[in-house]
């Protein structure tokens, strides 16, 4: 009896599966904690981010009154608000030497940047 009813549960397995819907999908799951207005770990490599860290090295050159040249994001964090915040750890060079920073950058809906933060980091 029970050899039975598990070839009748194997059977009924799939029918299940497709009546429940689809299984979900992680970038559902990350949209949703992005909604929710915590960090969450983004690319180097997107566009955006490219933009922004731009915008930061050249605001921190102004601000510092140095020479400031970015060699490497290393880690990329996003925020959405009312906007985005994008908080990254840059490698820098500032006048010739190798400094590491983490600058976070609002950027708002009507296109506006902002440096909100500067700090150097000290880190392993």
């Amino acid at each position: 009896m029970k050899i039975i009813e598990g070839i009748i549960i194997l059977m009924l397995l799939p029918v299940f599966v497709f009546c429940m819907g689809k299984a979900p999908d992680p970038d559902e799951w990350l949209v949703e904690q992005r909604e929710l207005g915590g960090f969450r770990l983004d690319k180097p490599s997107n566009p955006r981010v490219k933009e922004a860290a731009k915008f930061a090295v050249e605001t921190l050159a102004g601000e510092i009154s140095k020479k400031v040249e970015l060699i490497k994001v290393h880690k990329v964090y996003s925020q959405l608000v009312s906007g985005m915040n994008y908080r990254m750890l840059m490698e820098l060079k500032v006048d010739g030497n190798k400094e590491y920073w983490i600058l976070q950058v609002y950027w708002d809906l009507q296109d506006n940047k902002k440096l909100t933060e500067k700090e150097p980091w000290e880190g392993n």
